[in-house]
């Protein structure tokens, strides 16, 4: 049974849609109720036809009889005909109901559904069709009710009508018939009005949208683009730069000791200007060189094992600059999926910022700590130094920002722009929490799982 329901709705769906109308036209949905009402209307006038053809042959109303075969035959030709036109089927179906609603308010007068079947079909109509087709429902029902007024009027006919009204109540019906049937025709149109406007705005909203998403995706691409660009650049300059730079240093320390004691004061103090500028300009490279490696040259993601690397990182790093590795305090890290090189050199980073960045009248304390999210491992790294003022928050992880000078703590301004771009990279996040003379808490998140 559910099979040849299917079918037979395929079928409908068919015949009395058309496949080449968008969902965001009133046609569309115009056809799609005209569908539904045939899929409808079928069986269940194959179910009424039984008692129907019963009453007209025990009544003897054989113009009714009469009048139910042609819209039980009609509907067959709607519904499965493959030679009809869309249009024509609708025209068919409303012209067949139109004829039976008369033979019913004839044979029937008030006590068949003859006015109601007249006023559905009015608003029916105007769903359907355009405009114009209610406007003609409308004639018709003036001329139908006109027709019958004059069958009041000169008595004429067997039609019950002629017994059950006078020509006053008749038109007072009537009146009220065209009234409802008037507003139908008026106030349809207009909600469709509406919807039609409310899909031509969805229409044009998502037109904005897709080109609005396109010109993003294209300035997404430009910009990654010009950032491999930008990242190639730096990483050639590096590289161009060294070797000049390396000879500066060596003809101005070559200068310094084939002179001397030929040299003044103030010569000695130029010389020695140049060689650290030079020094300094070569640690300024070496961080650029490797800001623009995030990413680009290291790139393999491993499992790494939080405590073995920061154990390394310290035993190397830290204990070679003469600070005690008491000071920094870890435990149960977790094990992460991520770059190896990029979180060593994250980590390194934010170390040696905690250590730096001290006001000497106390010893360093850093802690490392990591709680875990449902996606993300949070970590922090608290230390007790000089501390930040808030307004700075943001400017810190800029590139070549510094808040310090050279005299007061040697540095470049790139070591937390190099680890805002490892976090981000690995598709965290990071921040800063702090208070001038308090210390400081560095924050960072990194996924679970990279992809």
């Amino acid at each position: 049974m559910i099979f040849f329901w299917r079918k037979y709705k395929r079928l409908v769906k068919r015949n009395c849609t058309d496949p080449n109308l968008a969902d965001t036209e009133l046609a569309y949905w115009r056809n799609q109720l005209f569908a539904a009402t045939v899929l409808f209307i079928v069986p269940l006038s194959v179910i009424a036809i039984i008692p129907g053809v019963y009453m007209a042959i025990t009544t003897e109303f054989y113009l009714l009889l009469f009048a139910d075969f042609v819209v039980v035959l009609s509907l067959g030709f709607i519904a499965f005909s493959s030679i009809l036109t869309l249009n024509f089927r609708k025209k068919l179906l409303c012209a067949s109901l139109y004829f039976v609603s008369i033979v019913l308010l004839y044979d029937l007068g008030s006590f068949g559904p003859g006015l109601l079947y007249l006023l559905a079909l009015t608003v029916f109509i105007s769903l359907i069709f355009e405009f114009k087709y209610g406007v003609i429902s409308l004639i018709i029902n003036s001329i139908v009710c006109t027709l019958f007024a004059l069958f009041i009027y000169y008595d004429f006919g067997r039609s019950p009508i002629v017994s059950q009204y006078g020509l006053d109540s008749w038109i007072a019906v009537s009146l009220n018939l065209i009234f409802l049937s008037a507003v139908s025709v008026v106030l349809i149109p207009r909600l469709f009005d509406g919807l039609q406007s409310a899909f031509k705005k969805r229409t044009e909203a998502e037109i904005e949208l897709n080109k609005s998403k396109k010109e993003l995706e294209e300035s997404l691409a430009l910009l990654e683009e010009k950032s491999k660009e930008l990242e190639q650049f730096a990483y050639a300059a590096s590289h161009d730069l060294k070797e000049p730079l390396r000879m500066i240093q060596g003809f101005l320390n070559l200068l310094e000791k084939r002179y001397q004691g030929k040299l003044d004061e103030r010569a000695r103090k130029y010389i020695h200007f140049s060689v650290d500028g030079a020094k300094r300009l070569g640690t300024l490279i070496d961080d650029l060189l490797e800001y623009s490696r995030v990413g680009r040259i290291h790139t393999n993601i491993e499992n790494i094992d939080l405590n073995e690397m920061l154990n390394e990182l310290i035993k190397n790093e830290i204990a070679h600059s003469g600070d005690s590795t008491e000071i920094i305090q870890f435990n149960s890290l977790p094990v992460i999926n991520a770059v190896p090189v990029s979180i060593n050199m994250l980590f390194r980073n934010l170390i040696s910022n905690a250590l730096k960045y001290q006001d000497g009248k106390k010893d360093p304390e850093i802690k490392i700590t990591s709680m875990e999210d449902q996606n993300y491992w949070d970590f922090a790294v608290i230390d007790n130094g000089i501390g930040i003022e808030k307004k700075f928050f943001d400017k810190i992880f800029m590139l070549f920002n510094r808040l310090h000078t050279k005299e007061e703590y040697p540095g470049t301004g790139m070591g937390l722009a190099i680890c805002k771009k490892i976090v981000e990279e690995h598709g965290g996040k990071i921040w800063v929490e702090s208070e001038v003379n308090k210390g400081s808490v560095f924050k960072f998140t990194l996924p679970k799982t990279r992809r």
